[in-house]
């Protein structure tokens, strides 16, 4: 017995031929046939008992070991026989095969693995001195037979570059493509011989990205669930891994441990040359903004286009609409916003937990944002300067369209946001409003609220044409929104036959987004109905004067702005023009009941003075009152910490 009990075998190799290596082996304590493994440079070419009859040795031990196709005789073999019990090596071995010059010329392998996928093997081989004969060979994947093939197919650049007929290449698909999470090591060999084609083997490393290949694997994975054990399992697993890869992307976004790292920088005195973390703004509205649909849209956009310029990264998450993407959310990205989504964030909730303490301003659009999300934003991101935005005061407009359609409803709904509203400039840091008599008006309502007027950047146009070449009035905005919807009725039904007394052809045309059917029965032989308009300033083109008929609504109103950059004058209601300060021809422009609108209509189209002095004066107005410059400055001032009720 040898150490720790094993058996000692003994034994010798007769003779290693290219086809077949013959021995005996024998145990010197245990009658029992002995096991052998067969080796060629290390690696095991397979095992053979020693149970043959040797009549010289007057046992059974003898074994003989055929090896298929042979030994490659371009190669050189270092053949060792040994037990597989204890590992010893039988004697006369290892046993050397040199390379046959005569016959490796004759029989080498030439040709290269050109291609290794997770889904496709392809290359060339040839004979050596054929240039027909097809090579049969092997492909195997971590040692094992994968599939077996014949280098047959046409390969023209091989015939070009003087090696045969060129009918010698191979291109497999693999019906089953390889899985990206474990190592592949891809062998091509010639199945006569186990020779090895050039270029082999080749390495597949595990996928280190989420690449098609790896969905690929995932998938099937997924699709072979059977039981309800294993579903729930992997459902575990991947939602675990989604929260995960959810956290990992959050901390991403944040810069959070850059930030970290900053702060105590910071705190220990940060060196010069230090790199600084550009301040963090999250932007929060009910929906993607869509400039032609409304002025708030307008005004949110502004806003974040200032923050950008200010040095802020801003990002962008709509509490109404976290599901949806297409052409306005890549709007927002084209101009270097960070729009938050589904599926990456279910809600503004999941926003503000996973990015916890990253923001350093939150900026709140309308009341029904900052109703909901304010003391959460608050709690989550306590060192965020909380903007609170009206764009306008809603309780107004509900207390202006209750009494104008004498709803009591209306009235109790009015007090029941004024409070919200007031509740939430109340906790914001600071309030910003686009209207200065609404900034009084909650200044009074919120004395401690440090409420900021900051109107929102409108664009004047470059060219305007003259008055012969426009004709017609036009009346557009947003048909979702109560106001504009009253107001189109009462144009049409009492102030355009007031018009139509003095001037049957000026034309009426009502434009704008989300028109209900009802609207659209308006259209007659002077009113035309166009709905939604994509261009509205080629429409602002051609109309001479703008309208907005008003009777209820508050805060300042986009569509008497977007008339005045255009360069058309805009006949309006004292609630279209509440917050502007208008004065001189713009101050002209408004009438007080349906008859004083229509004949300002009727002058301002018809008398071209008149007409062009408006003009004139809507688009100094615009360019000194809302330009881009006057927007940073007011936004600027309004974001900077300082303390609450500051003037």
């Amino acid at each position: 017995m040898s150490e720790g009990g094993a058996v000692r075998v003994t034994g010798f190799v007769d003779a290693a031929e290219r086809y077949r290596i013959t021995g005996w082996a024998r145990a010197e304590s245990d009658a029992a046939p002995v096991r052998l493994q067969v080796l060629d440079r290390g690696v095991v070419l397979g095992e053979v008992v020693a149970d043959r009859s040797r009549p010289d040795l007057g046992v059974m031990c003898g074994f003989s070991f055929d090896i298929p196709g042979g030994l490659s005789p371009s190669e050189r073999h270092v053949i060792e026989v040994r037990s597989v019990s204890g590992g010893e090596a039988l004697g006369h071995t290892p046993w050397v095969i040199d390379v046959d010059g005569e016959a490796a010329a004759r029989d080498a392998l030439s040709g290269h693995l050109d291609i290794v996928t997770w889904d496709r093997i392809a290359g060339w081989a040839r004979e050596g001195q054929s240039d027909d004969a097809p090579v049969a060979l092997q492909i195997l994947d971590n040692g094992a037979v994968l599939a077996r093939i014949v280098a047959n197919g046409r390969r023209p650049d091989v015939a070009q570059a003087g090696f045969g007929t060129g009918q010698c290449g191979f291109d497999m698909m693999l019906p089953v493509p390889l899985s990206p999470l474990t190592r592949h090591v891809i062998e091509v060999r010639r199945e006569a011989d186990g020779a090895l084609l050039p270029g082999s083997p080749a390495v597949l490393e595990v996928a280190d990205s989420f690449d098609p290949a790896l969905e690929e694997a995932l998938e099937r994975a997924v699709t072979s669930l059977r039981s309800v054990e294993d579903q729930e399992r992997v459902l575990s697993f991947l939602l675990t891994q989604a929260d995960r890869v959810a956290r990992q992307r959050a901390d991403r976004l944040s810069g959070r441990s850059d930030r970290e790292r900053e702060r105590r920088l910071r705190l220990a005195g940060l060196p010069d040359g230090a790199p600084v973390m550009a301040k963090r703004a999250l932007v929060i509205d009910s929906r993607l903004p869509a400039v032609a649909r409304d002025a708030g849209s307008c005004a949110v956009l502004s806003h974040m286009r200032v923050l950008l310029s200010l040095g802020y990264a801003v990002s962008f998450a709509a509490a109404d609409e976290m599901d949806r993407d297409g052409v306005d959310a890549e709007a927002l990205r084209a101009e270097g916003v960070t729009v938050f989504r589904a599926p990456f964030d279910a809600s503004v909730e999941d926003v503000l937990r996973r990015q916890e303490g990253s923001f350093d301003l939150v900026y709140l659009h309308r009341e029904s944002v900052a109703t909901r999300y304010l003391a959460l934003a608050r709690q989550l991101q306590p060192g965020a300067r909380m903007v609170y935005s009206v764009a306008d005061l809603h309780y107004l407009r509900l207390q202006r369209q209750g009494e104008v359609q004498e709803r009591p409803e209306l009235l109790a709904q009015a007090r029941r946001v004024r409070l919200a509203e007031c509740t939430a400039a109340w906790s914001a840091d600071v309030v910003l409003t686009h209207s200065s008599v609404e900034a009084e008006i909650l200044r009074r309502a919120v004395p401690e609220a440090d409420v900021r007027c900051v109107p929102w950047a409108v664009e004047t146009a470059a060219v305007v044409p003259g008055f012969e070449d426009r004709r017609g009035v036009v009346f557009f905005g947003d048909y979702s929104h109560a106001p504009n919807v009253d107001a189109v009725r009462w144009l049409v039904e009492e102030i355009m036959p007031l018009v139509w007394c003095e001037a049957p052809w000026i034309e009426c045309v009502l434009a704008g987004s989300g028109m209900p059917d009802t609207l659209r029965g308006l259209t007659g032989e002077r009113v035309r109905v166009p709905g939604h308009v994509p261009d509205l300033a080629g429409l602002l083109g051609q109309v001479r004067v703008g309208v907005a008929p008003l009777r209820f609504g508050a805060g300042v109103k986009g569509k008497v702005l977007e008339c005045l950059a255009a360069g058309v004058p805009c006949v309006m209601t004292p609630v279209a023009a509440e917050g502007l300060n208008l004065s001189g021809e713009l101050a002209e422009l408004v009438g007080q009941d349906a008859a004083a609108v229509a004949r300002l209509i009727v002058r301002v189209h018809e008398e071209r003075g008149m007409c062009e002095a408006a003009a004139r004066a809507g688009l100094q107005f615009v360019r000194e009152k809302y330009s881009a410059a006057v927007v940073v400055t007011a936004l600027a001032d309004a974001v900077a910490r300082r303390s609450v009720g500051a003037a």
